[in-house]
C-alpha cells in the first residue's frame, strides 16, 4: 500500500477568500463576461498559492519507486483532518505559524510524521520543532528525496537543510491537477528567478534565498506556459503572476547594479508566445521603481503582457531609504517615474511604510495626497513590521522594542513594535499612536469613494505606448479587484 502524503497550506485570515456580496454582482453586473470571471472563483482565495502544489510535484517527481501517494489540503484549518496520513508536509508563514502549530500538534497526537517547511520555520527551526517531527529549512529541492527516503527507512532527522541550486534547471511544473477547478481562473502563479542581492535590513527574501540571482532556463518558462495553454488553464482572461522578488532586474543597491539582460531576454520570448499562441494573457510582478528610466525595459514588459507592476515606493523621505538601504531610490523623481510606468498602459500597485524612523505625523496626509495626485491604482500601505532573522529584527530585538510575540500579527498592518518615528512636539510616536493614524490612513485610502475614483482614474487614463489595449472595463474591474483585497487584509484583526 502506498504511503500518503498530504501537502498542507493552512488558509490564515490573510487568505482573502473571494466572496462577492450579491449587491456587488448587482451593482456591477452590467460589466458583462470580466466580471463573470469573479463570480466563476468565489469561494477561493484570490491569490493562489504557488508552494503546496510545486511541492506536491516534487514529490511526484522524486517518488521514482512510486510507493507514495500525494494529496493537496489548501483549505482553513477547521476543515483539515490528518487522521489517516502517513506524512503531511505543512508549508508555514510567520503570519499563519500559530495556526500551523495547532495543526501540527493535533496531527502528532493522531500518529502522523509531520515535517514543518517554508520561511518562518526555516528562519526559527528550534521554534518549530516543538511541533514537529521535522523541519525542512531552505529550499526544497534536495530535501523532498532524502526525506522519502528516511521516512521508508524508518527514521526522519530533525532536521534538513535544503541547497540552494546554483541553476534553476528541470523544476516540475506545480501539480495544479490536484487544486479545484476555480483555483487558477484568475490568477496563474509562476516562479522565473530566486535571490536577492539588496538585503534590505527589514526583508527576509536574502536570508532565505541567497543574494546571489538564480534564473530558470527561458524555455523552460516557456513550455511550462505552453502546457497551460494546452490543458486550458491558461486563457486571455488568466493572469501570470510572477512570484519572483523581482522579475524585471538583478539589483544590488549597494554596488549600483540594475541589470535587466535576463528579463528583457525573457519578455522577448513572452512576446513570440502570445503572439504564436494567440493566448493575450496578462501577468503582474514586482520591480524597482528605477524600471521606470528605461524605455526599452517598458515597451517590452507592455508587449509581453504586463499589466501591472508591484512597486516598492517605502518612503517618501529620503532618509528614510539611505537609512533602508534603499538608495536607489530618488523621493524627488518618483512623481515622473511613476507618469513613465503609466505612459505604457502598466498599472502600479505601489507600497508605502508609514512610521518609519524619519517620518512625523505628517507622513500620513502626505502619503494619501501622493496616491491620490499620482493615481497610485492600487496602495498598499503597511507599518514597519520586524520579521525574525532580518537586520530590522535584530535591531529592534537588541533595543527591547519588539513588544508583541503574536506571529499572526506579523501581516505589516498591526504595530507589533515600538516606533522610533516622532510626533509633533518631537517626542517618540506611541504604538498606539501609531496604530490609530495607521487605521484612520487606511481607512481613508480604501473607502469605497477614494477606491472607485481611482479606478475610474485607471479605466480612462490616456495611454501614450499602448502595446498591450486593453478595455476600460478590464482596467476598471481587475483594479478594483485588487483594491478590495487589500482594503480586506487592513481590516484583519481588527
Amino acid at each position: 500500500m502506498k504511503k500518503k502524503v498530504a501537502v498542507v497550506k493552512v488558509q490564515s485570515p490573510h487568505d482573502i477568500r473571494w466572496n462577492l456580496p450579491g449587491y456587488v454582482s448587482r451593482a456591477f453586473g452590467f460589466l458583462g463576461k470580466r466580471f463573470d470571471v469573479l463570480n466563476d472563483i468565489n469561494g477561493n482565495p484570490f491569490m493562489p498559492q504557488l508552494t503546496p502544489y510545486y511541492l506536491a510535484a516534487l514529490g511526484m517527481q522524486a517518488d521514482t519507486t512510486g510507493q507514495y501517494s500525494f494529496e493537496v489540503i489548501d483549505t482553513e484549518p477547521g476543515k483539515i483532518n490528518l487522521s489517516g496520513y502517513d506524512m503531511a508536509w505543512i508549508t508555514c508563514s510567520t503570519t499563519t505559524a500559530p495556526l500551523v502549530y495547532n495543526l501540527a500538534d493535533t496531527a502528532q497526537m493522531q500518529g502522523v510524521e509531520v515535517v514543518l517547511g517554508g520561511i518562518h520555520p526555516s528562519m526559527r527551526p528550534e521554534e518549530a520543532l516543538l511541533h514537529a517531527s521535522s523541519v525542512a529549512i531552505g529550499e526544497a529541492e534536495s530535501i523532498v528525496p532524502q526525506l522519502l527516503r528516511d521516512f521508508l527507512n524508518g527514521g526522519l532527522r530533525e532536521k534538513y537543510q535544503g541547497e540552494r541550486r546554483g541553476e534553476l534547471r528541470g523544476l516540475p511544473t506545480p501539480a495544479w491537477e490536484l487544486a479545484n477547478p476555480g483555483y487558477t481562473k484568475w490568477v496563474l502563479p509562476m516562479q522565473t528567478s530566486r535571490g536577492c542581492g539588496n538585503a534590505c535590513p527589514y526583508c527576509s527574501t536574502t536570508r532565505f534565498e541567497g543574494a546571489e540571482r538564480r534564473h530558470r532556463p527561458i524555455e523552460e518558462i516557456i513550455a511550462e506556459l505552453q502546457g497551460y495553454v494546452e490543458t486550458g488553464r491558461l486563457t486571455d482572461s488568466v493572469a501570470i503572476f510572477f512570484t519572483d522578488n523581482d522579475c524585471v532586474a538583478d539589483t544590488d543597491h549597494r554596488k549600483g547594479l540594475f541589470d535587466t539582460t535576463y528579463s528583457k531576454s525573457l519578455f522577448r520570448e513572452l512576446i513570440q508566445f502570445r503572439d504564436r499562441t494567440n493566448v493575450n494573457f496578462g501577468w503582474v510582478g514586482q520591480g524597482e521603481i528605477n524600471l521606470a528610466d528605461d524605455p526599452e525595459l517598458l515597451e517590452l514588459m507592455a508587449r509581453s503582457g504586463c499589466t501591472k507592476i508591484l512597486i516598492g515606493y517605502e518612503s517618501l523621505a529620503q532618509n528614510n531609504m539611505q537609512e533602508h538601504s534603499k538608495s536607489g531610490n530618488d523621493v524627488e523623481r518618483y512623481a515622473q517615474q511613476t507618469q513613465n510606468i503609466h505612459d505604457y498602459g502598466i498599472d502600479i500597485i505601489g507600497c508605502f511604510i508609514v512610521g518609519l524612523p524619519f517620518d512625523d505625523p505628517g507622513v500620513f496626509e502626505r502619503t494619501r495626497l501622493f496616491i491620490r495626485d499620482n493615481v497610485i491604482d492600487v496602495p498598499q500601505i503597511s507599518v514597519p513590521t520586524p520579521y525574525p532573522r532580518t537586520k530590522f529584527y535584530r535591531d529592534a530585538e537588541g533595543e527591547g522594542r519588539i513588544f508583541d510575540r503574536d506571529w499572526s500579527r506579523y501581516d505589516i498592518t498591526h504595530v507589533v513594535m515600538h516606533p522610533e518615528c516622532k510626533t509633533e512636539d518631537g517626542s517618540v510616536m506611541t504604538a498606539q499612536q501609531l496604530d490609530n493614524s495607521y487605521v484612520n490612513l487606511a481607512r481613508q485610502v480604501y473607502s469605497w469613494p477614494e477606491m472607485l475614483s481611482r479606478c475610474g482614474k485607471t479605466a480612462l487614463r490616456r495611454v501614450v505606448h499602448d502595446y498591450n489595449p486593453r478595455s476600460r472595463v478590464d482596467r476598471f474591474v481587475s483594479t478594483l479587484a485588487t483594491n478590495w483585497v487589500y482594503r480586506q487584509l487592513g481590516r484583519v484583526g481588527r
